[in-house]
């Protein structure tokens, strides 16, 4: 095979560096440090931030929200360097200033949070490899070790959207014990089939854009400069230290160039695992998706024998986090199978599933709201119905 051309990232890290040394300057708070690390089996350090419930009382025991990513993973705060940044400047213009997929605040009230970052993303060890089973297993010992913490009841949800969220379903998919629910969000389900080469067509717009420089900027600015630049964290610095793997290595440019489906592909790919999830699942998304597309409803369809309930709508890749109806949603998910509060979705059954379909999400004063819902237990949705035209030659 053609070697890939190194990517040209050097306008990127000029911009970080320059921020970062702009943030250094500015006194104040600014994107937190992780505050932990947790060692895995093969003893690479995985950075993580831990934020207790409010109203947080020592020795009382709490259910788990779990997100992982290779954003701000364990800086998280929701904001990234440039964010700070502009916070400490009134510099409104700059890119990158929130990481919007960090929203498990909404569960502070009843629930300790842990954001981690993806090994070889943030402050975190290791090599990284993009959407991999490796990162997957990484995040199964750390839901297994947040159970085994003084504060844990043992009881640990997934939440995530878009990075997240595809990380995070495929964690759900290695299975670990103290797994109790999932709501994920922003997924891709065939990384060959259903954004790089969609139709047939190749796509190498949003997605190597992504790969090359997105994902590394928001990596750098939100998750490793906190670290390196405000505490001056030595850990840090050491995991920086270990990467081997250029970006260039990254599979997805080695396969992406390329046009033939492979191994690469499957193993990166949530379709692959889809059939492993045994646990409650909510899936968000948004049909209108510009960056990960319309085919979430296929893993959907593929989980098979646990209670399964997907809501979807019109708008962006971000709609799936706005709104009062589909954060509450996704919050009464979590807090039924959890919590063991009934928020009304029913009789506990393993092979209960329900879709929700918001019609004309559209934005109003108080945030985005609909013009009204379908409720169905399937999809496609029951209601469907089918009509078939054969094409011929002079229309």
């Amino acid at each position: 095979m053609r070697a890939a051309r190194p990517i040209r990232t050097s306008s990127v890290a000029l911009a970080i560096t320059l921020l970062a040394g702009l943030l250094f300057l500015i006194p104040g708070p600014a994107s937190a440090a992780p505050n932990g690390y947790v060692r895995m089996s093969d003893g690479v350090l995985i950075a993580v931030n831990i934020k207790m419930p409010d109203g947080f009382v020592e020795g009382r025991k709490y259910p788990t929200i779990f997100e992982m990513s290779g954003y701000d993973g364990g800086s998280a705060v929701g904001r990234t360097l440039s964010g700070d940044i502009a916070d400490a400047t009134g510099a409104g213009f700059l890119p990158l200033q929130e990481d919007s997929r960090q929203v498990t605040e909404a569960f502070n009230a009843n629930y300790v949070t842990v954001h981690a970052s993806v090994r070889g993303t943030g402050c975190s060890g290791g090599d990284f490899d993009l959407f991999s089973w490796q990162s997957a297993l990484d995040g199964r010992e750390l839901i297994e070790w947040i159970a085994d913490q003084p504060w844990s009841n043992g009881d640990v949800g997934i939440m995530g959207h878009s990075y997240g969220g595809i990380t995070g379903f495929m964690v759900a998919a290695t299975q670990p014990p103290h797994l109790t629910a999932v709501s994920v969000s922003g997924l891709i389900d065939d990384l060959y089939r259903g954004i790089t080469y969609p139709g047939g067509v190749s796509n190498y717009g949003f997605p190597l854009l992504w790969a090359g420089a997105i994902r590394p900027a928001y990596d750098a600015g939100g998750g490793t400069a906190p670290g390196i630049v405000r505490t001056q964290d030595r850990t840090c610095m050491q995991n920086l230290a270990t990467r081997k793997r250029m970006l260039w290595h990254e599979g997805v440019f080695v396969n992406g160039l390329g046009d033939t489906d492979g191994q690469w592909w499957r193993e990166h790919s949530l379709v692959t695992y889809a059939s492993s999830i045994e646990v409650p699942i909510h899936i968000t998304g948004a049909y209108q998706d510009e960056q990960t597309g319309p085919r979430f409803p296929h893993l959907f369809e593929l989980v098979d024998g646990v209670p399964k309930r997907m809501v979807m709508t019109n708008g962006n890749h971000d709609t799936q986090l706005s709104g009062p109806e589909i954060i509450s949603d996704r919050v009464a998910w979590m807090d039924h199978w959890i919590r063991g509060k009934n928020r009304g979705f029913g009789e506990i059954r393993d092979d209960r599933s329900s879709v929700v379909t918001l019609l004309e999400l559209h934005r109003e004063a108080d945030g985005l709201v609909s013009n009204g819902r379908i409720r169905s237990e399937t999809f496609p949705l029951e209601q469907t119905r089918w009509t078939d035209y054969h094409l011929r030659r002079g229309g």
